[in-house]
């Protein structure tokens, strides 16, 4: 995790890209209702602009990095050995690289204020991720989709209230420990 912290400004755009289908929907529809629920404090303000790509490919996430520029990132799918796995445009998946990946975030430094892995076994693509400058938050191998869901709606909750990402992370952490 990244010490530093940018203050939320008041209009956020946050990003929600899922490299994985959500079972039962179609690609692309119905899914505002999944993310809502991960994030209800921000679905539920004007001030906040929640985008979301579904069955996502590594174009789609640079496509989408550019032309929406978010001050929040949420990364959901599935961490393979290197880094995440994405659709390929012809069929399939394949895995990219951290290292590889952290490049499509050095042009996006100067508004994307978190990264935040919604994956189990994401905490080394964390780590990677916050050496731009980015507070990126992992989380650890073998953790629940549900506890993973539970940290999501609290921290976003927490970022709402405190309006600081590293006082939400904080204060979700204490919560989720007690």
């Amino acid at each position: 995790l990244l010490e530093s912290a940018r203050l939320v400004s008041d209009e956020q755009i946050v990003l929600f890209v899922s490299t994985e289908a959500i079972a039962g929907d179609d690609v692309g529809e119905n899914t505002e209702e999944e993310i809502s629920s991960l994030i209800p404090s921000l679905s539920w303000k004007k001030n906040y602009s929640v985008l979301q790509t579904q069955a996502a490919t590594k174009e789609d996430l640079q496509i989408d990095l550019y032309n929406h520029k978010p001050h929040i990132l949420i990364l959901s799918g599935k961490v393979g050995k290197q880094g995440l796995e994405f659709f390929l445009p012809e069929g399939g998946k394949t895995e990219i690289p951290a290292q590889y990946l952290t490049t499509y975030f050095e042009y996006h430094v100067e508004y994307l204020s978190l990264v935040l892995l919604l994956t189990e076994n994401s905490q080394r693509l964390a780590q990677t991720i916050s050496r731009l400058g980015i507070f990126t938050i992992g989380m650890a191998p073998d953790v629940p989709t549900e506890t993973i869901h539970t940290f999501a709606q609290k921290f976003f909750l927490f970022l709402h209230l405190t309006q600081n990402i590293k006082k939400a992370f904080m204060e979700v952490t204490r919560a989720l420990s007690t």
